[in-house]
């Protein structure tokens, strides 16, 4: 009787035991295949308009001495055809996310999810590239103070085909493409989806990891990271994927308008502007904290 007893408790623990494992690794999977289809996507699209460009259409000699530009418009042509299949991965998740905040009690109306933040677009949208235009500058002060940037030959060789190109190239890849495709990987799908399996925290942090790790070098990864923070906690706040677009390309636009100007360089990074940005950063933070999140 005991042993058969014992045996049935034994076996009922190793089955649970089995199940976790099981909803671990498919929930790491949920997480992370997205990521691998638009990475895959990505670089697939990338080599195929290379060769049809250079090899197929002969184009290499019209584009001879504007390799850096022409590389980094298939670059962002290939991001946007990267995410193409996640589309519907997008819909799904975002509209879960509205199911689970009606489901947790948040709303009880479905329309209204949208608008549960007390609080006018127009003003969280102000709020929000505020924020994203002192906390990223800020951080690119002190990533400087600290001669981050002269430590990464990785980041140095980026940073020279990012600023390779004319400013209004640059702010159209940098500034609204790239932020658009980047969002949909990682605040659109495997932060909702991290959010959905375990908690909100997690899901902040986790987000931000990935997106670092994304970036494949020390100062970017960096960078990625606290941006990632910043990006997924706005995005919490106001309860709007276009919140999280809007600081990622608002940050972009920021830091590569200053940091492609001598000029503008010279006069924006300075310990003082440092110091206020820092200061406006954390008081916006702190308000948005604050803020009545129901409606």
């Amino acid at each position: 009787m005991w042993v058969e007893q014992y045996g049935i408790l034994f076996m009922d623990t190793k089955n649970k035991s089995n199940n976790k494992y099981t909803d671990l690794v498919r929930n790491i999977g949920e997480i992370l295949i997205p990521l691998v289809i638009y990475y895959i996507t990505y670089l697939l699209s990338y080599i195929v308009l290379t060769i049809l460009v250079i090899e197929i259409m002969q184009l290499d000699r019209y584009i001879f001495g504007h390799e850096t530009t022409v590389r980094a418009i298939l670059g962002d042509i290939s991001m946007l055809i990267g995410i193409l299949p996640l589309l519907s991965n997008l819909k799904r998740e975002l509209d879960g996310r509205q199911k689970q905040d009606i489901h947790a009690g948040n709303t009880t109306d479905l329309k209204n999810i949208k608008v549960i933040r007390d609080i006018p677009l127009y003003k969280s949208a102000l709020i929000t590239i505020t924020l994203a235009i002192t906390s990223s500058v800020a951080i690119n002060i002190l990533f400087i103070w600290l001669h981050l940037t002269e430590s990464s030959e990785t980041y140095n060789r980026v940073a020279e085909h990012q600023y390779g190109v004319s400013l209004v190239t640059g702010l159209i890849l940098y500034g609204i493409i790239s932020p658009l495709a980047e969002e949909v990987v990682f605040r659109g799908i495997i932060y909702n989806r991290i959010r959905r399996n375990y908690s909100i925290t997690a899901a902040v942090f986790l987000s931000a990891s990935l997106f670092g790790l994304y970036h494949g070098n020390i100062v970017q990864g960096t960078y990625g990271f606290l941006m990632g923070i910043l990006i997924a906690y706005t995005y919490e706040r106001y309860g709007r994927f276009f919140h999280a677009y809007l600081f990622h390309a608002a940050a972009n636009t920021a830091v590569y308008i200053i940091t492609s100007n001598e000029a503008i360089s010279d006069l924006i990074i300075t310990p003082h502007i440092c110091l206020i940005f820092i200061l406006i950063s954390a008081f916006l933070l702190w308000r948005m904290k604050k803020m009545k999140l129901i409606k």
